[in-house]
């Protein structure tokens, strides 16, 4: 077919279109179709592009003509470039019009068309460009072989196009994110020494945004770097960043200060590539953060200094409730102790009357006391709880015993109902818990005549060692109101002021159970009917435990007491400073043929341990000079001192002392006023082993 060609006629379309084929704007890609138009002598073009794979769309037509119809079925495509599409050009005749079923092309009156066909790969989407006859007298062969002659610059402006569009998208979708990023985005490039700032880059610079001298922008970036509070913190970071070969970036920040206070995070990032190398600089504004953490840091700091001042607070209120225990308890040990050696004797009905008064008299104010320094010690948070074995059981009968006198003083009566599947041992303080059910028993007699108070224990769920209990105190008393109902455990309240005359009581007991109660884990509840009494109910989760070797106060049990209340093979010395304490704990000796050593300072009781071997050395706690601790700790290293057993005496009954007392080399820790029972059974446990011994 090329011999048809006219050769001189091509050469100068690809002359004249050769700076009209690389480019798409609208003028010089019109110019080119008229070069087209005028070598192929085709009366317009009509340009195709497949838009999805549902639709064929008419793009253009040139000269401009209108065409209602714009989209048509996709196999046009096909049918146009034919069936093989590695072709890039193809002929058409009249009769193929009729089956493309597309009306452009017979309301626009063609005859015949040649045209050219590109399949844009990276996007899929096909191309033709029609170029339409309306006159018959055209010469085939030579039009054929033309248009195979300009086909591959026709093709080549197609993809030139594209291209063009397809960078002008990418340019536009970059400008868009560039525009809209809250950052400021500074580029510098060092072959051209020309910069380029974004629209914030422009604000923070006073700039417009755009290409600037490199200059121009770092002198910008100085002026702004200037201001800043932290500036040698920066020109360090920023010489690492700048000298060290292995770093391609850094972060550092801007605390800016005028002309308002502001905070950039600035990241520097190289940029490597043969075109345009330079460096990328990013402004993050992060004054919001900034503020936030300050705000965090100055509020966790004042929380900080309150919380240490709290805690310096409660450090004094223990301070004070350990010396206000101890000076209180010292002297109400005196009263107590000599009054139950009083009433250990006989006498006359009127004497004996007065004492028991006086010892009932006592044990109310220590209860009061106790009660008082608990609910302080809960208020400070120095109240912890033990969780050791013991047994429930033993305690709530133990406790039944203790009431009895008082609850027969108004002809009430204590009832334990305690289910015969309960462990034998749980884990818990058995003090503590003792103390919530003598603190709810003893309130309901308060308030029960002639009536019966029942402690009641039930097992809510039990999967070894998980155990779930529930414990109610229902007394037949007098009841509460529902109106007072929300009050009765606030501290030092009552439900009537006439309560305190006639039942007496601080109306701190409920109080302290209630705290000792949610130290448990637990919250207590209460329901009541006035006129028929009152029932208190908690629930608290245990561990049960199964060691027969367990007593039933928690403690391995004792060596049998010895049949006589004679000791007098005992060696004991007594540390105690105060007087009265001195004769009644003498006394106390003296009732099993003991002759104690008394003295007053620890410094003494060490210099009587290397001349003497003791037995068991009593050992107040609050000593003047080195105190009970110290002392203890000393005479372990003696060698009289090392085996001798230590029991701490204190008005101070909190739990870290107990812990304090085993760590400081004391056997025990007996607390004020004393508990002639234990005294007893310890002076018999420490015959029997010394008689074991000696045989």
């Amino acid at each position: 077919m090329t011999s048809y060609v006219d050769f001189e006629k091509v050469l100068k379309f690809y002359h004249e279109s050769s700076r009209l084929s690389l480019s798409s704007s609208i003028d010089k890609k019109q110019e080119f179709y008229k070069l087209c138009l005028h070598i192929l002598e085709a009366d317009f073009l009509l340009r195709f592009e497949s838009v999805d794979s549902l639709s064929v769309q008419l793009t253009e037509i040139f000269p401009q003509a209108t065409a209602e119809q714009k989209f048509t079925d996709p196999s046009i495509l096909k049918r146009l470039s034919g069936a093989d599409q590695n072709i890039h050009f193809f002929h058409l005749e009249k009769n193929a019009f009729s089956k493309l079923f597309f009306d452009p092309l017979e309301e626009l009156k063609v005859i015949s068309a040649f045209g050219v066909f590109y399949e844009e790969t990276s996007t899929g989407t096909n191309h033709i460009i029609l170029f339409c006859y309306t006159d018959e007298n055209k010469d085939t062969n030579v039009l054929v072989s033309t248009i195979e002659s300009i086909a591959p610059r026709i093709v080549e402006s197609l993809k030139t196009e594209q291209r063009e569009i397809t960078f002008i998208s990418i340019e536009s979708r970059l400008q868009s994110i560039l525009k809209t990023i809250p950052q400021a985005l500074v580029f510098v490039d060092t072959e051209t020494d020309i910069s380029w700032i974004n629209e914030n880059a422009g604000k923070l610079f006073s700039l417009s945004p755009g290409s600037h001298p490199s200059y121009k922008i770092s002198s910008a970036m100085r002026k702004i770097l200037d201001t800043t509070s932290n500036l040698p913190e920066i020109q360090g970071q920023m010489t690492v960043g700048f000298t060290d070969p292995n770093l391609e970036g850094f972060s550092t920040y801007w605390m800016i200060q005028t002309p308002e206070k502001k905070v950039y995070q600035v990241q520097s990032q190289i940029i490597k590539g043969r075109k345009s190398p330079g460096r990328l600089w990013l402004f993050d504004d992060v004054t919001a953060i900034h503020t936030h953490q300050e705000t965090l840091t100055l509020l966790n700091a004042a929380l900080k200094e309150k919380s240490e001042a709290a805690q310096k607070e409660n450090l004094a209120k223990t301070v004070f409730i350990s010396k206000l225990s101890h000076e209180i308890r010292t002297p109400l040990t005196g009263i107590i102790g000599l009054t139950e050696l009083l009433l250990s004797y006989e006498h006359k009905k009127e004497v004996l009357e007065s004492l028991e008064l006086i010892e009932r008299s006592s044990h109310s104010l220590l209860k009061t006391i106790n009660h008082f320094l608990d609910f302080a010690k809960v208020e400070t948070g120095n109240m912890e709880l033990e969780s050791l074995p013991f047994s429930l059981a033993a305690v709530l009968f133990d406790l039944a015993k203790l009431l009895e006198t008082e609850a027969r003083k108004k002809n009430n009566k204590i009832i334990v109902d305690i289910p015969d599947e309960f462990p034998k041992f749980i884990l818990g303080d058995s003090l503590r818990i003792g103390q919530i059910f003598t603190n709810l028993v003893g309130n309901a007699l308060k308030f029960t005549n002639e009536g019966e108070v029942k402690i009641q224990i039930t097992i809510l769920s039990f999967s070894a060692p998980n155990l779930l209990i529930r414990a109610q105190v229902i007394d037949t008393g007098i009841g509460i109101s529902s109106a007072k109902l929300d009050s009765i455990f606030e501290p030092f309240v009552q439900t009537d002021a006439s309560i305190t005359r006639n039942f007496g009581g601080t109306g701190l007991g409920l109080s302290v159970a209630k705290n000792l109660i949610s130290l448990l884990g637990g919250a207590i509840q209460v329901k009541s009917k006035v006129g028929e009494g009152t029932e208190f109910f908690f629930e608290w989760a245990t561990e049960a435990i199964e060691d027969k070797t367990v007593s039933a106060t928690g403690e391995t049990p004792s060596q049998t007491t010895t049949a006589t209340n004679d000791y007098s093979d005992l060696s004991v010395l007594v540390v105690e400073d105060n007087p009265v304490n001195q004769k009644l704990i003498g006394k106390i000796l003296g009732r099993y043929k003991i002759k104690p050593v008394i003295i007053d300072r620890g410094e003494e009781a060490v210099e009587l341990s290397y001349q003497n071997k003791y037995d068991l050395i009593f050992m107040d706690i609050d000593l003047p000079g080195i105190d009970g601790f110290v002392t203890s700790e000393i005479l372990r290293s003696t060698k009289n001192g090392q085996w001798a057993t230590i029991i701490g005496l204190t008005a101070n009954l909190a739990s870290e002392l107990s812990k304090k007392a085993s760590f400081r080399f004391m056997n025990d820790l007996f607390s004020k006023p004393y508990n002639i029972p234990q005294i007893e059974a310890l002076l018999a446990d420490l015959t029997e082993k010394k008689k074991s011994k000696e045989t």
